[in-house]
């Protein structure tokens, strides 16, 4: 049987650990959910076209839960957009171009 120690301290830094693992939230998604927001697009919209559930949409771009690359790709296939908008190396151009 697993020993798993029950003092308050060591709860404590379980708990926040797993709150900063789901907060974070790649650059890719949270680009894909500024895009999203200031498009005024409903996710419930997003869900019933792209065939995922709600949960998935709101729970991967709220990050909660990881949005996997073939969801992320059927989101920007519904936005017709250019996935290649929301990379890393979008970031680096911005931050580039800020100097």
């Amino acid at each position: 049987m697993l020993d798993i120690p029950r003092n308050e301290e060591y709860n404590t830094n379980i708990v926040n650990k797993m709150k900063k693992e789901r907060n974070k939230m790649d650059f890719a998604t949270k680009e894909l959910s500024k895009h999203i927001k200031n498009k005024g697009i409903k996710l419930a919209k997003i869900s019933s076209a792209t065939g995922l559930s709600y949960y998935v949409v709101t729970a991967s771009l709220s990050g909660e839960r990881p949005l996997r690359a073939e969801e992320f790709l059927k989101i920007c296939q519904f936005l017709n957009v250019d996935p290649n908008q929301f990379s890393i190396i979008k970031k680096y151009q911005q931050g580039k171009n800020k100097d």
